[in-house]
């Protein structure tokens, strides 16, 4: 007798998914119209989109460069993209879109904050610490002022790449670590540094490499001669060893 006799054939998965293959194409077909039916369902659409954490920035600009589509499913856009769009505005450092159910959209922004001006003649721009154009000055007198020409001419938005501004930043956060309060800083063509501190003292400083040790002496100095009565018109301590005093 073979082997083979009266073994029965195996049924191939095709053959056994035969019977079931109605049923499988109408949950196919229910499965689709639902997913059509919530994608275009009037309840997804955006019904209310709510901005947290603006000061300066208004709502209605963050929402316009959101551009969350109203008349499409909230759960199909893209909020990545959307975030991206916010943070485009100068003063928005970072930002995150949250949907809620059934269509509510929360965009949660953090703003970034004026840090000094850079003067450059007529023309003065506001910026933040990493150096970022925030907008034109409207003279705003309680952020110090970073007296550099910017050659190309850069739009709110862009971070500043001049060398000037950074080394004249990086000067007056070495004068705030010696507690001295500068409301300008300018640079010549030599290099040489001079700042205007409060208040109202001008002061030069010459070149930066020892700034630290220069910064050091300006509050003693000033210190000991208010202690006389004496008012300072300037301070020269371009020779540290020896700075020079100039009363009114």
């Amino acid at each position: 007798m073979s082997k083979s006799k009266g073994r029965r054939s195996k049924k191939s998965p095709a053959s056994r998914v035969r019977p079931f293959w109605i049923p499988i194409l109408l949950l196919l077909a229910v499965v689709a119209a639902g997913g059509y039916y919530g994608a275009s369902w009037p309840g997804f659409r955006a019904k209310t989109i709510s901005v947290e954490g603006n000061q300066v920035v208004a709502r209605s600009q963050i929402v316009a460069s959101a551009a969350i589509d109203r008349r499409k499913n909230i759960w199909l856009q893209n909020t990545g993209a959307a975030a991206t769009r916010v943070r485009s505005i100068p003063y928005i450092e970072d930002v995150r879109v949250r949907r809620g159910l059934p269509a509510t959209v929360t965009i949660a922004v953090t703003e970034r904050k004026p840090y000094a001006v850079v003067a450059d003649g007529a023309r003065a721009k506001i910026i933040d610490a990493q150096l970022r154009f925030l907008e034109p000055d409207s003279g705003r007198s309680d952020l110090p002022r970073l007296k550099c020409r910017l050659v190309p001419e850069p739009k709110p938005g862009e971070f500043l790449h001049d060398e000037c501004v950074r080394s004249l930043l990086h000067d007056f956060q070495t004068l705030g670590k010696a507690h001295v309060n500068a409301k300008a800083l300018d640079r010549d063509r030599l290099g040489d540094v001079s700042a205007i501190v409060v208040p109202g003292i001008s002061v030069r400083l010459g070149d930066d490499t020892d700034l630290e040790a220069k910064a050091a002496l300006i509050d003693p100095i000033l210190s000991q001669t208010q202690a006389l009565g004496k008012r300072v018109r300037a301070l020269d301590l371009r020779a540290p060893k020896t700075p020079v005093v100039l009363f009114q």
